[in-house]
């Protein structure tokens, strides 16, 4: 990409530079910027959905570790029976 751009600085740098030429090199730069932003989204959404996985896991983990067993009492009751 760099050296696109340095191209097309320097065709345009000239007085009687060519259009066709920079046109050329400019749809070809396009082309080269529009496939890395591609290849850049896809790692990110792969790396968001690893996150989301990964989260999702913990989640459950935390679910099955959350789970407690006793018997419910109502205090109420039992300041009554004391009685």
């Amino acid at each position: 990409i760099e050296e696109k751009v340095s191209k097309i600085k320097e065709l345009i740098s000239k007085e009687d530079f060519d259009k066709d030429e920079v046109k050329k090199e400019s749809d070809e730069l396009s082309s080269l910027v529009q496939e890395a932003s591609k290849v850049i989204y896809e790692k990110a959404a792969q790396q968001e959905q690893a996150k989301s996985e990964e989260g999702k896991k913990e989640g459950e983990e935390e679910k099955k570790e959350d789970v407690k067993e006793g018997e419910v009492v109502d205090d109420d009751e039992s300041k009554d029976e004391k009685k």
